[in-house]
């Protein structure tokens, strides 16, 4: 998004530069600094704090509004590109957690083969435990 001096910032948000520079102060805010050491607030960061932005003063000595950059067609048309380009990611992506987890269940097979089921014991042998003293009489 677009860099802002701290007036023009102001303007954008609706808000008088000494609100800003408080916010900036109390950490509300975040700047930072340009090539000749000037603080700078992105617009971005201002519409996370104020909300949407009001267009800037007709005064302006530019034409083009400093929110919207002047070829903002070919920015859609950039991010339309790369928005495709991470849903292709993320179809071969997901083809490649498919062939993992494929491949894993077949590793877990040979590694570890199917557990046998219990046998019960059948009915006939069965016989139930005898007490101490039906033993040693025999009964």
């Amino acid at each position: 998004m677009a860099l802002l001096s701290i007036s023009a910032a102001a303007r954008a948000a609706g808000r008088h530069r000494t609100t800003l520079q408080g916010h900036i102060k109390s950490g509300k805010l975040t700047v930072t600094q340009d090539a000749a050491g000037r603080p700078q607030i992105d617009t971005a960061e201002l519409m996370r704090v104020y909300g949407p932005l009001t267009s800037c003063d007709s005064s302006a000595s530019s034409t083009s509004s400093p929110l919207l950059p002047d070829d903002s067609a070919a920015l859609v048309s950039t991010l339309q590109r790369q928005l495709e380009a991470a849903r292709e990611r993320e179809i071969w992506l997901q083809a490649c957690i498919d062939q993992l987890a494929e491949r894993n269940d077949e590793l877990m097979s040979y590694f570890m083969p199917p557990a046998e089921p219990e046998l019960e014991p059948e009915v006939e042998d069965y016989r139930p435990r005898r007490g101490f003293w039906a033993w040693l009489t025999g009964n």
